[in-house]
């Protein structure tokens, strides 16, 4: 099964953006972080197939973000939002 670590600081878009991968759960796992900080503890302790993330997370930088996840999974996709848009 594949994670997907999904990164999202607004309970509202976090709750729609989950709700979109929900037909998909018998082939994906959807783990939620609602700050930065919660992602670097995921990343540290998950493999994760495709990050999903805000560009601005409170509590870790989008650069600190995304130096974690190069220091352990290299050829991890991101997918980036940013102001609520896709």
């Amino acid at each position: 099964m594949k994670n997907i670590l999904l990164v999202e600081n607004s309970p509202e878009l976090l709750k729609t953006m989950a709700s979109a991968f929900k037909k998909y759960e018998s082939q994906l796992a959807l783990i939620v972080a609602e700050n930065g900080k919660e992602a670097v503890r995921t990343l540290e302790e998950t493999a994760v197939s495709v990050l999903v993330t805000d560009l601005y997370v409170p509590e870790v930088d989008f650069p600190e973000l995304l130096a974690c996840l190069s220091r352990r999974q290299v050829d991890t996709p991101i997918i980036m939002t940013s102001f609520g848009s896709p």
